[in-house]
């Protein structure tokens, strides 16, 4: 009884936020963009919404186009995971063996996420905070709580039709070092706080992550834009050990040539620093954005849009400097009107906490959603990564998939019961150095239900032009 109130109390009290998780709005100019939901995280993947095809279901339902909304979320339930050994493991000098990966213990877990989020969105002026918690308690391995917390607050501002910037400043705390592989095929919305996926977890090493993002954008013409953007990331582990510093700039000129098909002309930079111990090496990229950008649906099916860009990026690390051929390709497809299946395929070279050179990477995904009936709800993504960390041509290969499945039943509009199942693996090369107590193999399955509540305290309807 004892043990149920303090989970109860934890349950009330924990600093928030799951931001809005039910359907949104198009995205316009001006407009903060909608959360979004990655694999295996809460909600259950409910889809974005637009006035061509609104939101059917019953959970989540009731928000359209605003001009303000409060939401205010939350979770309780438990699961089983196997392999579970890594989240405990605290540095021991040595990384682990993939035989002691193989005796990781499985358990039973009990689990909370709780979230809040607000928007204001005026005629020039939108303003964004959103707050997010989520914690785990394994009840055979102690009375530790591993609990992660989000924060995010954005602006964004609209001089004239023609000219608009947003700006976001983001903190993460995570109490798990989770080492993943699927470079940038799920990248984080700027409207979002999201607590660290502790299924991805690998050992306990508290940290934080501090990010900074700017957008500006003018419209030269009908035909014609031109942008700037800045981003800024900082890992900051204890005792300044294994920090992380990546800073990149972008411009970029766009000319429409035909409806859906762009010409691109931009450039990027990009400084990576790194410490590990008395080491201090720094990796910087040049991305030539030089090629064509499409976006739009296929001409036999209204309901089929693709989407690709591709560039060529030139890496120094202060040894060589080496090139390459980057892209991305996106295929989605609405079925009916309430299901939606896409594919995409990735390739770029990104930065991963605790590992001291970039990573070259050829990614895919997939993923299937959509209402069964009113109240039921199917979710599931799948993916995989293949690629090497570092440049060089003896470079450690490494290799990675997830999936993830489940459904979500609508008791109420604001009361769901979700079932989500979660499998990941990755494979790193022997030689490859990595933080102490990481396995150079993982893998791991776990199964959770909870029963997930949501509510817009606020939900004003964005006034007629």
């Amino acid at each position: 009884m004892k043990l149920f109130r303090s989970l109860a109390l934890l349950f009330l009290t924990l600093a928030a936020v799951r931001p809005a998780f039910a359907q949104d709005a198009q995205v316009q100019q001006g407009q903060l963009p909608s959360a979004q939901v990655q694999p295996g995280q809460l909600p259950s993947s409910i889809p974005l919404a637009r006035k061509e095809r609104p939101y059917h279901g019953l959970f989540g339902s009731g928000v359209g186009d605003t001009s303000q909304l409060l939401v205010v979320s939350g979770e309780v339930g438990g699961g089983f995971a196997t392999n579970i050994q890594a989240d405990q493991l605290v540095g021991t000098g040595s990384s682990p063996t993939t035989s002691q990966a193989a005796v990781g213990r499985n358990r039973e877990f009990l689990s909370f996420q709780t979230g809040v989020s607000y928007q204001v969105q005026g005629q020039k002026l939108g303003f964004l905070v959103a707050e997010g918690s989520s914690a785990r308690r394994y009840q055979e391995l102690g009375n530790d709580i591993i609990a992660s917390h989000a924060a995010k607050v954005g602006v964004t501002y609209d001089f004239s039709p023609r000219t608009h910037l947003e700006v976001y400043q983001s903190a993460t705390f995570m109490p798990l070092y989770a080492l993943t592989l699927f470079g940038g095929l799920f990248p984080l919305p700027v409207g979002e706080a999201m607590p660290e996926d502790q299924d991805l977890g690998t050992v306990r090493d508290d940290h934080r992550r501090y990010e900074t993002s700017g957008t500006f954008l003018h419209r030269l013409s009908r035909r014609s834009t031109f942008g700037v953007t800045y981003n800024f990331g900082k890992s900051v582990f204890p005792a300044a050990v294994n920090d992380q510093t990546v800073s990149t700039g972008t411009m970029r000129y766009t000319r429409t040539l035909v409806r859906g098909l762009d010409l691109n002309l931009g450039y990027g930079y990009t400084v990576a620093h790194y410490v590990f111990g008395a080491e201090t090496p720094t990796t910087k990229v040049q991305n030539l954005d030089l090629g064509l950008g499409y976006n739009r649906e296929l001409s036999f099916s209204r309901r089929t849009k693709l989407a690709f860009n591709s560039g060529t990026a030139g890496y120094n690390d202060q040894a060589h400097t080496r090139y390459r051929i980057v892209g991305r390709v996106a295929l989605m497809h609405e079925i009916g009107r309430t299901w939606t299946t896409s594919v995409g395929y990735y390739r770029d070279v990104g930065f991963v906490e605790n590992l001291r050179d970039p990573t070259f990477s050829d990614s895919i995904s997939v993923g299937l959603s959509g209402l069964v009936t009113r109240r039921l709800q199917l979710h599931s993504a799948a993916g995989g990564a293949v690629g090497t960390v570092g440049l060089s041509t003896n470079a450690n290969r490494f290799s990675g998939y997830y999936g993830e499945g489940g459904f979500t039943i609508g008791l109420t509009r604001f009361m769901g019961l979700d079932v989500s199942y979660v499998k990941y693996h990755y494979h790193v090369g022997a030689q490859q150095v990595l933080p102490i107590g990481v396995f150079t193999q993982l893998d791991r399955q776990s199964i959770r239900f909870a029963l997930q509540l949501w509510s817009p305290l606020i939900n004003r309807g964005r006034r007629a032009q």
